[in-house]
């Protein structure tokens, strides 16, 4: 029993999870060094959420969508400093597009995670009982 312990919870239990906090639910998944490009997409959605946020800030301060250009803030993540971006409709359409875009994707892919935890779960009961 003590063998079957070691080799779920530090053999393989705890590499596994730390594998997966680290690489999966961290920074994105980085297998073999490759990032795959999240660092980009990751630092484009923020952009685009910051302008679309700053747009719904802008009607909700003043009562009317802006007609050209309006401002939003954004805070820098490593000095923490606020400062002020200017933007236009073409950019709040266009962040628009970016954040429903990236958003109906992950979406998706929580829809998947959810079929197939769904599914393990349905193959380990079908196990179970047959035991």
């Amino acid at each position: 029993m003590f063998l079957v312990y070691w080799v779920a919870m530090v053999g393989v239990g705890a590499p596994a999870t730390d594998f997966t906090n680290d690489c999966v639910f961290g920074d994105g998944f980085h297998l073999f060094g490759k990032d795959g490009g999240y660092g980009e997409i990751a630092e484009e959605y923020a952009g685009a959420a910051a302008i679309v946020d700053g747009y719904d800030a802008y009607v909700e301060e003043n009562g009317a969508a802006p007609t050209d250009e309006f401002t939003y803030e954004v805070e820098d993540e490593e000095t923490l400093e606020i400062s002020e971006e200017t933007a236009s409709i073409d950019d709040y359409n266009e962040a628009k597009n970016i954040t429903s875009f990236l958003s109906s994707i992950i979406i998706l892919l929580l829809l998947l995670l959810l079929v197939i935890f769904i599914s393990t779960f349905s193959l380990f009961l079908r196990l179970v009982v047959k035991l």
